[in-house]
């Protein structure tokens, strides 16, 4: 009975300690800085037979935010990007940062003659997703004018 005894708090005593390191190791594992984001569409243009869309990145977070890329309706395409800085635009190669606490405007020109043989028409729904280094992907749905 006595061994019986010791064997079963033994096998407690590790699942606990097991336990608590998973839950330690999750906790502290990451000591280093979490980009946060929110974007939205604030303007959408006509252009040069596409379209401009200007958003707003803003890094809610504590380490840099970079936008690798653009999803649109599902398929990572290239597109021209532009940043806008004291009022002037001035195109701007992948990966654009946004450091912590700032926030940037970026123009994405969306033209027929892109790498996803995408045509872009007014009144033309499509969905854009931004790839960054978080994991969280925020999706939004714009109407082409």
């Amino acid at each position: 009975m006595n061994k019986a005894l010791t064997v079963t708090l033994l096998s407690i005593t590790s699942l606990v300690a097991l336990l608590i390191g998973l839950w330690y190791s999750n906790v502290f594992a990451y000591t280093g800085e979490f980009p946060t984001y929110d974007y939205r569409v604030y303007a959408i243009a006509k252009k040069d037979g596409g379209f401009d869309l200007t958003l707003i990145d803003r890094n809610k977070g504590t380490g840099d935010l970079e936008i690798h890329g653009y999803y649109l309706n599902g398929l990572k395409c290239e597109f021209r990007t532009y940043v806008i800085v004291n009022d002037t635009v001035v195109e701007k190669e992948l990966p654009v940062v946004v450091s912590p606490g700032e926030s940037q405007e970026i123009v994405i020109a969306l033209r027929d003659d892109n790498d996803c043989n995408l045509r872009f028409l007014s009144g033309q729904i499509i969905e854009l997703v931004l790839e960054t280094n978080t994991p969280v992907q925020y999706r939004t749905l714009i109407t082409l004018p």
